[in-house]
Order: C-alpha cells, then sequence, then structure tokens
C-alpha cells in the first residue's frame, strides 16, 4: 500500500509569522536568480532585484566585472537605484545626494568629510551567464549547492551566456509564494489546465521530474506529430528549478529553424497571502522592486531597516553600514518572465 502524506496545513501559507521565519531562514541564505550578464553589458549598466524583503543592485564595473550590493544609502537609508535597470556613471541618492561610485565607495557627500563609507557587498556568482545573489556571505557556493547544473543547462542550450533578453512578461500570482512553486514543480495538472503545452510542446507521458540537492529538473519530449518532435530532428524540453523560486526553462525549436532553443527565465517574489487580508500588495509574486509613484524621497527612506542593520549614518552620529532595506509594500508583485535569444 502507498503511503500517504498530508500537505501542508493552512497556517503555512498564511500566518505571517511564518512568512517573517521564511524571509529569515529562507530567502536571506539561499541563491536567487536575478538576471543575465547580457542586461549588463556596459560599463555602468545596472539592475536591480529584491531579495525578500531586501534591495539590491547589480551593475557592470569600469574594468568590465560585475558587483552587487545592497541597494540602500548608508546615510539614512533611502532606496539608492530605483528602477529595474538603467546606466549611470556614479549612483546619487535621490534623497540627500550622497553619491557613490559603482562599486559603493563613498565619492562625496555634499562637501562634508563623513570617513570611509561603503555600500556591503551582496554575493554575486554566475551560472551559464545568468546572475544569482545570496546575502549570506558563509553560504555554499553555487556551483556546490547544484552540482552540475551549469554543464546541463549549456548542454541544452550552449549559447546561454551571450544571449540578449529580448521580451519581458508579467504574470500577477494571487498566491503565496509556496503555491506557485509546488504548481511549478508537477505537471499532473498540465493536460487539464497547460493544453496548448502537453498538446504541442510536451508528451505528458514523458515528463519526468528529478531532484538533486537544491535543483529540480524537469524534462520531457514533443508528441511525434508536431514540429518539436526528436524524430524531427527536434529536442527536448528541458527546465531547471533552484529552491527557493527560481527556474530557468528551455524550450525547444522547432524542425525548420536553426538550433537555438528558447530559454525562459522565471523568479517568483517571497510574499504571504494572510486569510482575508487584500490590502494591495499581498497576493502578488514580482521580480524586482517597485517604486510607488508620487509620494515623494521621504516615502522611500526605509522606517524599518533589517533585523542586521546597524544604526543609520550622518555627519554627527558615526557611519554604521546599512545593510539592506525593507521597502514600502508595492502595489503589485509580478512574475516575471524573461525570453533570452542569441
Amino acid at each position: 500500500m502507498t503511503e500517504q502524506r498530508r500537505g501542508l496545513d493552512g497556517d503555512w501559507y498564511t500566518d505571517p509569522g511564518t512568512f517573517a521565519e521564511e524571509l529569515d531562514r529562507i530567502f536571506t541564505r539561499t541563491w536567487q536568480l536575478v538576471g543575465h550578464a547580457g542586461q549588463l553589458r556596459n560599463a555602468g549598466d545596472y539592475l536591480t532585484a529584491t531579495i525578500g524583503d531586501q534591495g539590491i543592485v547589480v551593475n557592470r564595473l569600469a574594468d568590465g566585472s560585475l558587483h552587487a550590493m545592497y541597494n540602500v544609502c548608508q546615510h539614512r537609508g533611502h532606496e539608492l537605484v530605483v528602477g529595474d535597470t538603467g546606466s549611470a556613471q556614479s549612483i546619487t541618492c535621490p534623497y540627500h545626494a550622497w553619491t557613490y561610485d559603482l562599486d559603493g565607495r563613498l565619492l562625496h557627500a555634499r562637501g562634508e568629510q563623513v570617513g570611509e563609507v561603503c555600500v556591503p557587498p551582496v554575493r554575486l556568482e554566475q551560472l551559464a551567464g545568468f546572475l544569482w545573489v545570496n546575502l549570506d556571505d558563509a553560504a555554499p557556493s553555487l556551483a556546490d549547492t547544484v552540482p552540475g547544473i551549469e554543464e546541463e543547462v549549456l548542454a541544452v542550450a550552449p549559447t546561454a551566456p551571450g544571449r540578449t533578453l529580448t521580451h519581458r512578461r508579467t504574470h500577477l500570482c494571487h498566491a503565496n509564494w509556496k503555491i506557485a512553486v509546488e504548481n511549478y514543480n508537477e505537471c499532473y495538472h498540465c493536460p487539464n489546465v497547460h493544453k496548448a503545452f502537453t498538446r504541442g510542446v510536451v508528451s505528458p507521458e514523458s515528463y519526468r521530474i528529478a531532484s538533486r540537492g537544491q535543483a529540480i529538473r524537469h524534462s520531457a519530449t514533443a508528441p511525434a506529430t508536431t514540429g518539436y518532435a526528436l524524430a524531427g530532428g527536434g529536442e527536448p524540453y528541458e527546465s531547471f528549478f533552484v529552491f527557493p523560486v527560481s527556474s530557468i526553462q528551455c524550450y525547444p525549436r522547432r524542425r525548420p529553424h536553426p538550433p537555438r532553443p528558447r530559454v525562459v527565465v522565471r523568479r517568483r517574489r517571497a510574499h504571504r497571502r494572510a486569510a482575508g487580508d487584500h490590502r494591495p500588495g499581498l497576493g502578488h509574486d514580482r521580480q524586482r522592486g517597485l517604486r510607488p509613484d508620487g509620494l515623494g524621497p521621504a516615502r522611500h527612506a526605509q522606517p524599518r531597516l533589517h533585523p542586521r542593520t546597524a544604526d543609520r549614518v550622518d555627519g554627527r552620529r558615526g557611519h554604521g553600514a546599512l545593510r539592506g532595506h525593507r521597502p514600502p509594500p508595492p502595489r503589485s508583485r509580478p512574475d516575471r518572465t524573461r525570453t533570452l535569444t542569441p
């Protein structure tokens, strides 16, 4: 007789205390997919992301290297960089105009002598051209966390490191983050819900899911009657999920097309949905932080800093490092899907 296992109780999806513990014990200690190196081709290019309740900025330095740091001014905790992507040769806080170099070193504080100040860095690693960050300085490397995944991605999409972002789609998911992850990592529902996917891209009977470490690999072949069929020179569908919320999907090419499998990247924003709570911002996933409009600069000075954050810095009180910030609740938290092409 097959052993029956119970699912999680409802409180795991709605309890604020559980969500707060998840932010601290999961999202601040795991590798999170934030973008692709192709988005940062030139010195000064940057992208922003939100990891749990922490804002991050990743940019390309003048020497060509990539750098990640907390997206928070060391003066009064204001968000440094606003918007998903952009380019700048230096970073100026929009609140009090403290200016930083691209690596986070303070260049000047409007003429005041405030000593040596630097925005704390965040660990950054690459996997097949994709950019991953981890807020935990003591966490194992990405390669040790998901051994062999980079080689497997490159075997399916060897041109992934040099690809360019060509499309982005936002999907609002009104559910706790664990619901989205659980749904993604099973295809039992696919024949009923994703008919185009199971009739045109994969055969449900060929779908296989295998876990290894903190990664889950999805594999399938296409129906013989479609242009994706292996018998006609097509390729398999492959997906690589990395705990807790990131995935890279490699869709097969159709027969008449050159060998360029479509690569789709998904990342779900950590959130909870409290029972009966319909405030804006709850119940949605998102990949990057969104700045509320029309609220003025003081709205973005962070009143609630991470517990690991030191005192704010000003010219009279010393200079503790502000490691992260907790942005005001956004109006929406979309799950963003991005497509990369050569």
